[in-house]
């Protein structure tokens, strides 16, 4: 329940309502407009909405809510559109959509074969991202030419299977229905696995059941990911592609930007040296393929990819056959220092922070890397690991690892429990919260290598690597230009 001003409703009304819905198994329609649609004196709440079943969100996949004002209510009208497209604005920004490796490729040979065929041809002429182009060139062609469309393939093969009954015990017909069976069962396979990768979801395992509830989750998260419309930084709503995708730019161009490094002597001062020169020397040793390989089987197979479309679990099932060149590319980054340009490409997907999401703040932004970026960004962190509780201050207790976050919970518990029970002499006390709002987005860079320095670390080694690896990359379809800000590389 949308809610401004007025009391709470009872919890115990709200939550018969809730089970109500959960019971016919009703779910909210996107809408777009005012948050609320009753207003009484100052109490603005959301009391009108359109909630549909997944047999009618199946029916009808661009359900539209529209919200609108009309001077004969005290509440706002609601338009209703079978297809969304009919709300949207033409626009000239045309998105062609990029490649993904798809998980049920791995159970078909061709796959494989296509990968070393591309991979091998003319080897020592081109580069690691150039040869994963054609990969990808070539997967798509042989997704559409060969495998096809997987629900169609599934029916056809269905309809085929009853060309075959199998109480019909004449010779012949059962062998060509087991030659048949075969087909739509491996099908089967590939769209559990297509549904599992487009859900997103952690919990399935290969064989559970591939239910509506599955394909239920997987449409509602193309739905809630969906961006229809956002307020830009003036305070105007944008509703085309180019509109939203401007909007987003400026927003994180002022986000990431730099602010200067004033009065870093200050800070420097307090800082002591921790890092010693044997902890230099085995931090400057050179990275090896041992640790590439490592930092791979580190990653979940199946999070999100990068901007070239390929997830860690192509990596790890046909490193045989590009691990040679993917190691050596890297390794020519990490110990000659070699450019990285092409390969940082990095998208940020938005993800919502609300279930109505209006502002450019109501979204979260996610980096997506490359695997090469991520191989050499972990292969550097694996080795600081050794290094970071000697560096780190004790009373920091989150991302070390044998320290706990939590320690953190206790500990203000406990500081407050005692200026309240009066155990902490010396008269009044206050406790102060402090809360830096976009922390990792508004770290400077320069900075950062300045104090790495004046703790110790090595000018030209780990210091200015992690500044190059561990900042955010360029960001793809739109280029925004960013100045500031970490990456919080994920999996």
């Amino acid at each position: 329940m949308f809610e401004k001003g007025g009391g709470a409703r009872p919890e115990a009304q709200m939550r018969r309502f809730r089970e109500v819905i959960n019971d016919c198994g009703l779910q909210d329609v996107e809408f777009s407009g005012p948050p609320t649609t009753w207003k009484h004196g100052d109490t603005l709440e959301r009391l009108d909405r359109c909630l549909v079943n997944q047999r009618a969100a199946d029916l009808f996949p661009n359900l539209h809510e529209l919200h609108l004002d009309v001077s004969a209510s005290d509440h706002l009208a609601l338009l209703i559109y079978s297809n969304r497209r009919h709300l949207e604005q033409e626009s000239q920004t045309r998105f062609h959509r990029r490649f993904q490796f798809e998980v049920f490729w791995t159970k078909e040979e061709q796959c494989e074969k296509i990968i070393l065929e591309q991979w091998l041809q003319d080897s020592t002429q081109i580069g690691v991202v150039t040869k994963l182009q054609r990969v990808a060139q070539a997967l798509q062609s042989w997704n559409k030419n060969t495998v096809g469309h997987i629900l169609r393939k599934i029916k056809m093969l269905n309809a085929k299977l009853q060309q075959y009954p199998f109480d019909n015990l004449e010779e012949g017909v059962q062998e060509s229905r087991k030659l048949v069976l075969s087909d739509p069962r491996k099908y089967m396979d590939h769209e559990e696995l297509m549904w599992k990768q487009k859900s997103r979801v952690c919990w399935l395992q290969d064989g559970d059941q591939n239910t509506k509830f599955l394909h239920g989750f997987a449409k509602a998260r193309g739905r809630r990911n969906k961006i229809l419309g956002v307020s830009d930084l003036n305070g105007n709503w944008q509703e085309s592609a180019a509109g939203v995708q401007q909007a987003f730019i400026g927003y994180f161009e002022q986000l990431f930007a730099t602010e200067g490094c004033n009065h870093m002597e200050l800070v420097l001062d307090s800082i002591h040296r921790k890092v010693t020169d044997t902890m230099n020397c085995k931090l400057a040793q050179p990275f090896t393929q041992l640790e590439i390989e490592k930092a791979l089987k580190q990653m979940p197979p199946d999070k999100a990819p990068g901007e070239d479309g390929f997830s860690a679990q192509f990596y790890q099932k046909y490193w045989q056959v590009i691990g040679d060149d993917i190691s050596r590319d890297c390794l020519k980054c990490l110990n000659e220092g070699a450019d990285m340009t092409v390969s940082d490409h990095t998208l940020l997907a938005l993800i919502p922070k609300v279930d109505v999401p209006q502002t450019l703040t109501d979204f979260r932004p996610i980096s997506l890397c490359n695997v090469i970026y991520k191989l050499m960004s972990k292969a550097i962190v694996n080795r600081m690991k050794s290094t970071l509780p000697e560096v780190i201050s004790p009373f920091q207790s989150a991302f070390v690892p044998g320290r706990c976050i939590h320690d953190n919970i206790i500990a203000a518990f406990e500081t407050v429990h005692s200026i309240r029970a009066k155990l902490v002499e010396g008269g009044s006390k206050c406790v102060l919260k402090l809360d830096i709002n976009n922390a990792y987005d508004r770290v400077e860079w320069m900075s950062l290598r300045q104090i790495m320095l004046q703790l110790g670390f090595m000018e030209g080694g780990l210091s200015s690597l992690c500044i190059v690896l561990l900042r955010f990359p360029s960001v793809c379809y739109g280029m925004a230009k960013l100045q500031a800000g970490l990456n919080q590389l994920g999996g």
